[in-house]
């Protein structure tokens, strides 16, 4: 095998898929790697109606801070996130969170596109991320822009804050830096969001 840097990746049908990234420094080297799979239990393709799974560890043939112009959806909908504007691309980041890759965007410019919009139905939002600082110049997940809804990690505001914006401004709780799961829930006309499974406070959903 050739020296440099290759990516490993381990998959098996129930189980969640592991990479690891190991750097080949001599031709004919023996690498030594141990891999544990785990079975999740919850898929995004469990629940009914899932439209967009944006996977960081589905994404191949990129190098350690490569800029992506695409990150494919898992969903099966074709939902895929795209930007064609090269200084607005985020990085490709391997190994970073329990030996997997991240979509790093640098919080002022980086964002992708999808090619659907915020809709007046009950809906689920889930985030994985890794938030440094919390707080300043809006730090958007989600922002339908028209038929606005917003989904932000810590608003431009102090004190920061976990909020929706569906045409009025709903701040539910203080923002927090560092690994976490952030979740949204629409349902009819109340929203309520939750930082890894805990609710922070409900609201109500008015979309326009």
């Amino acid at each position: 095998m050739e020296t440099g840097e290759r990516t490993i990746v381990v998959s098996a049908q129930g189980y969640a898929s592991l990479s690891r990234r190991v750097s080949i420094n001599q031709v004919g080297a023996e690498h030594a790697l141990d891999f544990t799979l785990f079975s999740p239990l919850v898929s995004p393709l469990d629940i009914a109606g899932c439209r967009l799974w944006l996977r960081a560890d589905s994404i191949t043939g990129l190098s350690d801070n490569a800029t992506m112009s695409l990150w494919p959806d898992n969903s099966g909908q074709g939902n895929h996130a795209t930007q064609d504007t090269q200084s607005d691309w985020p990085v490709y980041k391997p190994s970073i969170i329990n030996a997997n890759p991240v979509v790093r965007f640098d919080g002022a410019r980086n964002f992708l596109e999808l090619p659907i919009s915020e809709a007046s139905t009950d809906h689920t939002f889930f985030f994985v991320y890794n938030h440094t600082p919390a707080g300043g110049g809006n730090n958007y997940l989600f922002d339908a822009e028209q038929g606005r809804l917003a989904l932000d990690a810590a608003d431009s505001g102090v004190p920061y804050s976990v909020q929706w914006n569906d045409g009025n401004e709903h701040e539910i709780a203080p923002a927090i830096p560092g690994w976490q799961m952030l979740t949204w829930v629409f349902s009819a006309t109340t929203g309520e969001v939750f930082r890894n499974g805990s609710s922070l406070g409900t609201d109500t959903y008015a979309p326009k």
